[in-house]
């Protein structure tokens, strides 16, 4: 295992963020069996005082989750240089069979914590909580996603050897590769430019629609989450294409 601030600082996060969680996860049940706002039993009073106490920690707890993707990507893309045969994160990410799945699970666990404090936000607006169901059924599907990434996580870097040869773009993201990644990679770059344009235009300008008239929410997150796999798409098709052979 190679050991880094940065390894630590994930590390941390996950213990931290699961300590955190799994209480919250018992009290997630109790607000989906018990919670009746017409109620004026002392057992709603209580689930209502508690409700902000345990929401603030959430937002806390997953607002880190969402840092930590972030600082895992720049993590592994700093340890290249010290991987045989890496020259990018995608080099250490093959290092063993671990990585790739821990980069999926924190892209996951990254949109479900942003979901999430979105819902809180929006549910915070309205006097009776109409969201308050939903968004703790929430956090029981983020506690086994967070407890599953973390333990990712910590194979893959526990399984880290700087002495293993990886192997890294050039056979990930060859054409003559039958990987997603490989088909993505031989994708013309003129009509991936004009889809990737194209989508976040018509994104934002269903997001200025909802936020002038409060109307089409419904086309916006579907745009909203077509960009994400159209920008992958461009950033291997395109964008890194241009980075790497910029002078």
């Amino acid at each position: 295992m190679m050991v880094q601030t940065p390894i630590l600082a994930l590390f941390m996060a996950d213990l931290l963020g699961l300590l955190l969680l799994i209480p919250a996860g018992l009290f997630a049940l109790q607000v989906l069996r018990h919670w009746d706002p017409s109620s004026g039993h002392a057992r709603q009073l209580r689930l209502e005082k508690r409700t902000h106490l345990v929401a603030a920690i959430l937002g806390l707890v997953l607002l880190a989750q969402i840092l930590a993707l972030p600082l895992f990507v720049h993590t592994v893309d700093r340890m290249a240089l010290q991987i045989v045969g890496a020259m990018c994160a995608v080099g250490t990410l093959n290092a063993n069979p671990w990585g790739l799945p821990a980069l999926l699970l924190r892209i996951g666990l990254f949109f479900l914590a942003a979901a999430w404090l979105l819902m809180h936000r929006m549910d915070r607006r309205a006097p009776d909580y109409p969201l308050i169901r939903a968004k703790y059924g929430l956090v029981l599907v983020i506690l086994p996603l967070a407890l599953v990434t973390a333990g990712v996580q910590l194979a893959f870097f526990l399984q880290l050897d700087p002495d293993v040869i990886t192997s890294c773009c050039g056979s990930l993201f060859s054409q003559g590769s039958e990987s997603v990644t490989a088909h993505m990679a031989g994708l013309p770059p003129l009509p991936t430019m004009i889809a990737l344009y194209a989508t976040i235009g018509l994104a934002l300008a269903a997001a200025g629609v909802y936020l002038r008239w409060h109307r089409g929410l419904l086309p916006f997150g579907i745009l909203a989450a077509l960009s994400f796999p159209v920008a992958i798409a461009a950033i291997v098709a395109f964008l890194s294409l241009y980075v790497y052979e910029h002078p």
